[in-house]
């Protein structure tokens, strides 16, 4: 059965309680390389995340192909900035559409959070020994499921939206993956409260949780329940 468009819109992760302690939190957001890919984020989850005390860094140039303009971004609380160097300095968790390259993972401090699409290949080896150096946690958005265990972005990429609709439905996972860790918590306690995270989530904290990216990258896999759940 196709996923509608209402239903991928409305599609989000578990609920947060907003009792919770809100902490100070910052998210990157990088171009891509390839224009005729869609936005990982729209003007509308931007300002969303801005209004709900999030700090939005774009890349300058995010949407300028896409026929969104810098100005835009800024007139929805994001702030603009030149390279990424200083996006990954400025940020707890940065998001890419394409998957992240090596040369800009060398700017990864220690414990933050990368969201993008990924391939099996996209992970080398070195990629994932800097990642274990930098204790980073990584998800990859199309990994990320629905209730029925089917691929949520495969579903938008496939069915016929708009391009305008699929970056609204793409958007909204985004912005709910950035609001589940914003609040006053460690990341393991976040993975637990959204198990929906579980099979899209390939590094957590340095360890590489799938097994075919293990293989791929020459490195040892632990079971992200073991790495998340005192069984004992």
């Amino acid at each position: 059965m196709t996923t509608t468009f209402d239903e991928m819109y409305q599609t989000k992760l578990q609920s947060i309680d907003f009792e919770d302690q809100l902490k100070s939190f910052s998210v990157g957001f990088i171009k891509n390389e390839d224009q005729n890919l869609p936005l990982i984020i729209s003007l509308e989850q931007i300002h969303y995340l801005s209004e709900n005390n999030v700090h939005i860094y774009i890349q300058r140039g995010f949407g300028n192909s896409y026929g969104i303009t810098d100005i835009e971004y800024s007139e929805r609380g994001a702030e603009l900035i030149d390279d990424i160097e200083t996006i990954f300095q400025l940020s707890n968790m940065i998001l890419k559409y394409e998957p992240f390259t090596f040369n800009e993972l060398n700017h990864l401090k220690n414990n933050q959070i990368l969201l993008s699409n990924i391939t099996d290949q996209s992970i080398t080896n070195e990629i994932a020994v800097l990642m274990y150096n930098k204790k980073t946690t990584a998800l990859a958005l199309n990994y990320i499921q629905d209730k029925c265990g089917s691929f949520l972005l495969q579903g938008i990429l496939e069915n016929t939206f708009s391009n305008s609709a699929k970056t609204i439905a793409i958007g909204v996972i985004t912005s709910s993956i950035v609001m589940s860790f914003t609040y006053d918590r460690n990341i393991r306690q976040t993975i637990q409260l959204n198990p929906e995270f579980m099979e899209s989530i390939y590094c957590y904290l340095g360890e590489i949780c799938n097994p075919t990216i293990a293989e791929m990258a020459s490195v040892p896999w632990k079971d992200i329940l073991g790495l998340c759940w005192d069984w004992n």
